[in-house]
Protein backbone atom coordinates (compact mmCIF):
# COMPACT_ATOMS: atom_id res chain seq x y z
CA UNK A 1 0.00 0.00 0.00
CA UNK A 2 1.39 3.65 -0.50
CA UNK A 3 1.79 6.71 1.45
CA UNK A 4 -1.18 8.37 0.02
CA UNK A 5 -3.85 5.43 0.22
CA UNK A 6 -2.21 4.66 3.95
CA UNK A 7 -2.31 8.46 5.31
CA UNK A 8 -6.79 7.80 3.68
CA UNK A 9 -6.94 4.99 5.30
CA UNK A 10 -5.52 7.11 8.63
CA UNK A 11 -7.90 9.73 8.07
CA UNK A 12 -10.97 7.68 7.73
CA UNK A 13 -10.10 5.90 11.05
CA UNK A 14 -9.17 9.39 12.85
CA UNK A 15 -12.63 10.68 11.53
CA UNK A 16 -14.20 7.24 13.27
CA UNK A 17 -12.33 8.32 16.48
CA UNK A 18 -13.01 11.88 16.39
CA UNK A 19 -17.20 10.83 16.15
CA UNK A 20 -17.20 9.32 19.26
CA UNK A 21 -15.12 11.33 20.92
CA UNK A 22 -17.79 14.41 20.08
CA UNK A 23 -20.15 11.88 21.16
CA UNK A 24 -17.99 11.63 24.83
CA UNK A 25 -18.26 15.42 24.67
CA UNK A 26 -21.56 15.67 24.19
CA UNK A 27 -22.33 13.20 27.03
CA UNK A 28 -19.42 14.83 29.63
CA UNK A 29 -21.60 18.65 27.87
CA UNK A 30 -24.74 16.96 29.61
CA UNK A 31 -23.03 15.03 32.58
CA UNK A 32 -22.97 18.65 34.46
CA UNK A 33 -27.07 19.14 34.70
CA UNK A 34 -27.51 15.82 36.25
CA UNK A 35 -25.00 16.18 38.92
CA UNK A 36 -27.26 18.81 40.60
CA UNK A 37 -29.96 16.24 41.41
CA UNK A 38 -30.85 13.50 38.81
CA UNK A 39 -28.52 10.04 40.46
CA UNK A 40 -30.83 7.96 38.16
CA UNK A 41 -29.77 10.18 35.13
CA UNK A 42 -26.61 10.39 36.01
CA UNK A 43 -26.05 6.74 36.43
CA UNK A 44 -27.51 6.78 32.79
CA UNK A 45 -25.51 8.70 31.87
CA UNK A 46 -22.10 6.81 33.31
CA UNK A 47 -23.56 3.77 31.48
CA UNK A 48 -24.17 5.66 28.20
CA UNK A 49 -19.83 6.76 28.71
CA UNK A 50 -18.73 3.49 29.44
CA UNK A 51 -20.38 2.49 25.85
CA UNK A 52 -18.49 5.25 23.84
CA UNK A 53 -15.38 4.25 25.91
CA UNK A 54 -16.07 0.72 25.32
CA UNK A 55 -16.33 1.79 21.46
CA UNK A 56 -12.70 4.20 21.45
CA UNK A 57 -11.30 1.21 22.90
CA UNK A 58 -12.61 -1.22 19.98
CA UNK A 59 -11.62 1.17 17.31
CA UNK A 60 -8.32 1.61 19.10
CA UNK A 61 -7.97 -2.50 19.32
CA UNK A 62 -9.02 -2.52 15.48
CA UNK A 63 -5.79 -0.24 14.73
CA UNK A 64 -3.36 0.34 16.46
CA UNK A 65 -0.14 2.32 16.55
CA UNK A 66 -1.51 5.06 14.37
CA UNK A 67 0.34 7.63 15.81
CA UNK A 68 3.31 5.56 14.51
CA UNK A 69 2.41 4.62 11.59
CA UNK A 70 1.52 8.30 10.50
CA UNK A 71 5.11 9.03 12.04
CA UNK A 72 6.07 6.56 9.65
CA UNK A 73 4.77 7.43 6.47
CA UNK A 74 4.23 11.36 6.69
CA UNK A 75 7.36 12.20 5.58
CA UNK A 76 7.21 10.43 2.51
CA UNK A 77 3.65 12.15 1.53
CA UNK A 78 3.57 15.74 -0.50
CA UNK A 79 1.44 18.48 1.37
CA UNK A 80 -1.83 18.06 0.13
CA UNK A 81 -1.90 14.33 0.91
CA UNK A 82 -0.79 14.76 4.62
CA UNK A 83 -3.61 17.70 4.70
CA UNK A 84 -6.62 15.27 5.53
CA UNK A 85 -4.78 13.57 8.49
CA UNK A 86 -3.43 16.43 9.59
CA UNK A 87 -6.82 17.98 9.72
CA UNK A 88 -8.11 15.27 11.74
CA UNK A 89 -5.28 15.42 14.08
CA UNK A 90 -6.45 18.76 14.92
CA UNK A 91 -10.19 18.55 15.15
CA UNK A 92 -9.51 15.56 17.17
CA UNK A 93 -7.12 17.64 19.44
CA UNK A 94 -9.86 19.99 19.82
CA UNK A 95 -12.49 17.41 20.82
CA UNK A 96 -10.26 15.85 22.72
CA UNK A 97 -9.41 18.97 24.97
CA UNK A 98 -13.58 20.25 25.29
CA UNK A 99 -13.77 16.55 26.65
CA UNK A 100 -11.45 17.15 29.30
CA UNK A 101 -12.37 20.86 29.96
CA UNK A 102 -16.21 19.47 30.44
CA UNK A 103 -14.67 16.07 32.35
CA UNK A 104 -12.90 18.72 34.64
CA UNK A 105 -15.89 21.08 35.33
CA UNK A 106 -18.28 18.00 36.22
CA UNK A 107 -15.69 16.93 38.70
CA UNK A 108 -15.71 20.50 40.18
CA UNK A 109 -19.45 19.94 40.26
CA UNK A 110 -19.41 17.03 41.73
CA UNK A 111 -17.46 17.66 44.69
CA UNK A 112 -19.30 21.00 45.65
CA UNK A 113 -22.37 18.88 45.65
CA UNK A 114 -20.48 16.63 47.39
CA UNK A 115 -19.30 19.43 49.94
CA UNK A 116 -22.78 20.11 50.25
CA UNK A 117 -24.29 17.04 50.97
CA UNK A 118 -22.19 16.34 53.10
CA UNK A 119 -22.09 19.37 55.37
CA UNK A 120 -26.32 19.09 55.28
CA UNK A 121 -25.16 15.75 57.03
CA UNK A 122 -22.79 16.88 59.43
CA UNK A 123 -25.55 19.53 60.46
CA UNK A 124 -28.60 17.33 60.66
CA UNK A 125 -26.55 14.78 62.76
CA UNK A 126 -25.49 17.72 65.02
CA UNK A 127 -29.45 18.38 65.96
CA UNK A 128 -29.45 14.67 66.67
CA UNK A 129 -26.97 15.04 69.51
CA UNK A 130 -28.07 18.35 70.92
CA UNK A 131 -31.81 17.29 71.18
CA UNK A 132 -30.63 14.22 72.56
CA UNK A 133 -28.28 16.43 75.01
CA UNK A 134 -31.31 18.20 76.48
CA UNK A 135 -33.02 15.51 76.68
CA UNK A 136 -35.58 15.84 73.88
CA UNK A 137 -36.90 13.12 72.17
CA UNK A 138 -35.62 13.10 68.37
CA UNK A 139 -38.36 11.07 66.83
CA UNK A 140 -41.66 13.31 66.36
CA UNK A 141 -43.86 12.64 69.53
CA UNK A 142 -47.74 11.29 69.06
CA UNK A 143 -49.93 14.29 69.22
CA UNK A 144 -52.00 14.63 72.09
CA UNK A 145 -55.09 16.71 72.87
CA UNK A 146 -56.80 17.49 75.93
CA UNK A 147 -60.11 18.86 75.88
CA UNK A 148 -61.13 21.44 78.87
CA UNK A 149 -63.96 22.68 79.41
CA UNK A 150 -63.47 26.35 80.50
Amino acid sequence: MNFAARAAKLAESLKARRAWYERLAELAREQGALIAGDAAGLAEMVERKRAVMGELERLAAAAPGLREEWEAIRGGLSRDEAAPVEAELEATAKVLEAVMKSEEEARRMAEAARGTVSEEMRAAAEGKRAAAAYGRNVAPAAPRFVDRAE
